[in-house]
């Protein structure tokens, strides 16, 4: 079997007793704690009259003039962030919103959208989070992939929705909501103004928070899964719920005089999952920013005194590539929570800006399990309570290797698999995606037994041991870039629509000093490269891709390697990269703020080696 692609070379490593051990004692006085949260997550069912709307009533009248939201110069308490959510809540039950009815969610991060997620928890209605990012081509797919109510956009993306506004049903006349922000425009003609609309509700409790219980939906969060467009992942009020709870409770151990720092987007998992809830049902502070800034971030946590933020491994190493500062120690965070911290400035990170927890997990909005690193040990995701395994997994034929029985092997300690959830019993006990035939595609059966059917999460995983884990890669056709899922398909399928592109493969490369895979494309054209338009292909794939995931390395191929099922083998092109000393065919970059890829010298090499541009 192939090793696994992994930019962790230097951090591949296991947990020795004496490391694991100490941490455990550390935890006995928090046992009982333990003990009876999951005691009283696993008594939850669906039929519960809990919601996230009756938690956020609740916490108006316990905390009532407790601080809840902090956002640039306004702030909300408990009571007022209630009040403006029952105003919303009555508004969109007088235009007709019911519970199990869907809508859109085109909103910046800001508190609106907040406001949004609340009213509809009092309702019953769900929230497509749409990113706000996301244009054209893709933004259409992700607002139509299910019936909607209405439509609820921001002020600065009326003009990006103007542009899918024709791929919307018929029925979407009337049902077209602006929602202002800067106060820079008024609403475009067809649709009404959210404002002028909520300002004559009532204030009061919606009756109808009574009537929603633990099983019915909240959101969908959309996610790239492995393959293909964005797909939309229904989260319920007890998904919710209970991550709040565990997060809350048992992960940060939030008080109510924390205050947690939140920079990135609410349509991410981090953020709406396991920042929101876990903060307002413990009545902390959640200060929310409309986008992250690295030269702004300490300024922000001293001046909001944040002892708290969530991140994704990006913004760590963002942070990191900051030139030093004295006062780089001098903040006021103890604790972070979230994914993606690079092995290899863990420590220097923990030890630069002097945090003692850093709380790691692994989990997709779509699967049934997840991990987290409740023993704050360095460079792991932590451990696993679902019933979960670990199979050995050949990349470079995309096969799970399998023994003489046709049964998946175990990976041992030190070495890296495919992760898998149970189902156990049979029972699809995952999220999945609004598509079934699209879940189906995620459950390996026949694992150790016939008949038996498991989550497939498409990641390798480092054995560990002690039941802990170290992310390794991501396999499939996704990779990570910023923070975002890049399906490679929706890439591939720009690429090929460009005139003089015969066939292309696109895969996601390491770049020095960076998380995540940037995107690279490989094509082989109709035309000599050097007649290849390198403007014109610049401006195709920049204006019908998120920022996000436009390939900024281009090759030139005569011919690919494929499969004997005659798929395009990338594993070498990924090695391969853009080294311009290992790689002899023609290769271009397209310099963030250029307009045309441009070939790839041995100065422009050395310069993205050093870091010159922010890709």
């Amino acid at each position: 079997m192939s090793a696994p692609v992994t930019k962790n070379i230097d951090h591949q490593r296991t947990l020795s007793f004496s490391e694991v051990f100490p941490k455990i004692l550390g935890m006995i006085p928090r046992i009982p704690k333990f003990a009876k949260t999951l005691k009283k997550l696993l008594s939850l069912t669906d039929e519960d009259p809990l919601s996230l709307g009756r938690v956020i009533e609740e916490v108006a009248v316990t905390y009532k003039d407790r601080t809840a939201l902090l956002f640039e110069d306004q702030s909300w308490t408990y009571h007022q962030y209630n009040q403006e959510a029952n105003r919303l809540a009555n508004y969109l039950l007088s235009r007709g919103v019911k519970k199990g009815d869907n809508i859109v969610s085109f909103i910046n991060n800001r508190p609106a959208l907040l406001f949004t997620m609340a009213a509809a928890a009092k309702i019953g209605a769900r929230v497509s989070l749409i990113n706000f990012n996301l244009r054209k081509k893709v933004l259409s797919h992700c607002v139509n992939i299910m019936p909607i109510k209405l439509y609820l956009v921001d002020e600065e993306l009326v003009d990006a929705f103007e542009e899918i506004r024709s791929d919307l049903p018929e029925s979407a006349k009337g049902n077209l909501y602006f929602y202002p922000d800067a106060g820079t425009r008024e609403a475009p003609e067809g649709y009404h103004d959210m404002k002028q609309g909520m300002a004559a509700e009532s204030d009061l409790n919606p009756p109808t928070t009574n009537d929603i219980v633990l099983g019915d939906g909240i959101c969908y969060i959309f996610t790239s899964g492995t393959t293909g467009f964005p797909k939309a992942a229904p989260q319920f009020h007890r998904s919710m719920y209970r991550a709040a709870t565990f997060i809350g409770s048992l992960v940060l151990n939030i008080k109510k005089e924390d205050r947690v720092y939140v920079v990135l987007p609410f349509f991410h998992s981090n953020a709406i999952k396991l920042s929101w809830m876990s903060t307002f049902s413990k009545g902390a502070t959640l200060i929310m920013k409309r986008k992250f800034s690295a030269s702004s971030f300490w300024d922000d946590v001293r001046k909001y005194r944040a002892n708290t933020f969530i991140y994704i491994g990006e913004l760590c190493s963002y942070l990191m590539n900051q030139p030093e500062k004295e006062s780089d120690k001098d903040n006021t965070i103890e604790k972070i929570l979230g994914n993606g911290l690079r092995p290899e400035i863990w420590k220097k990170f923990k030890n630069r800006f002097q945090i003692s927890r850093v709380m790691e997990f692994y989990g997709a909005s779509e699967s049934n399990g997840g991990t987290f690193n409740l023993l704050n040990l360095d460079e792991t995701v932590g451990m696993a309570l679902e019933s979960h395994t670990i199979v050995e997994y050949d990349i470079e034929e995309e096969a799970f290797v399998r023994d003489e029985n046709g049964f998946c092997k175990k990976t041992p300690k030190g070495g890296a698999g495919m992760l898998l959830w149970e189902l156990p019993d049979g029972k699809d006990q995952f999220t999945g995606y609004t598509d079934p035939k699209e879940s189906e595609k995620k459950i390996l059966t026949d694992v150790f037994a016939k008949g038996d059917r498991w989550f497939n999460t498409g990641d390798m995983m480092r054995v560990m041991g002690f039941n802990h884990y170290q992310f390794a890669d991501r396999m499939g056709d996704t990779f990570r870039w910023k923070g975002e899922n890049v399906a490679t398909h929706e890439v591939e399928e720009t690429v090929n629509a460009f005139a003089q592109v015969a066939e292309s493969t696109t895969y996601g490369i390491s770049m020095p000093g960076s998380d995540g895979r940037l995107g690279m494309t490989s094509v082989i054209p109709f035309c000599p490269f050097e007649e290849f338009d390198l403007a014109g292909f610049a401006e195709h794939v920049t204006k019908a891709l998120p920022a996000y995931a436009v390939p900024r390395f281009l090759r030139f191929k005569k011919e690919f390697e494929t499969t004997a099922t005659h798929k395009i083998k990338k594993v070498q092109l990924q090695q391969e990269g853009f080294d311009i000393k290992t790689v002899k065919d023609p290769l271009y970059v397209l310099i963030p703020g250029r307009d045309a890829f441009e070939p790839l010298t041995d100065a422009l090499f050395a310069e993205i080696q050093d870091g010159k541009y922010n890709f």
